[in-house]
């Protein structure tokens, strides 16, 4: 009778500890969605402003295309600071630049510097 106590026992911590382990669990993910919704809603309204940083296969067309070529390549005009105070004024409070890296890295795998400093000022 007492292997059947102890049994019974064994059983019902396992069962404990596991409902636990499954609780936390899903408090976790639950403040992980929760936590990544206000992070969002803190974000506020934004904008894209695609197609200009993270423009591909210029090289292919313009084998010394400059930072310009690129961020015009597909017929998009120059980010200008302009842009972003027009933004501001329509209400946007963040900006996402996608911005590829492939095709401006050296030899040595370090971004070209001017693609780099371009980067820098837009994101600035």
């Amino acid at each position: 009778m007492r292997r059947s106590r102890k049994k019974k026992w064994a059983a019902a911590v396992t069962a404990a500890l596991m409902t636990a382990a499954v609780l936390a669990a899903v408090l976790a993910v639950r403040y992980q969605r929760e936590e990544g919704l206000r992070f969002v809603r803190h974000m506020g309204a934004g904008i894209n402003i695609g197609n200009s940083m993270d423009v591909k296969g210029v090289l292919k067309h313009k084998p010394n295309a400059s930072v310009q070529d690129f961020e015009t390549f597909w017929h998009n005009p120059p980010i200008t600071q302009a842009l972003f105070e027009t933004v501001h004024e329509k209400g946007f409070r963040t900006v996402r630049i996608p911005v590829s890296w492939g095709e401006h890295l050296q030899e040595d795998g370090m971004v070209d510097p001017a693609w780099m400093q371009r980067a820098d000022l837009l994101v600035r």
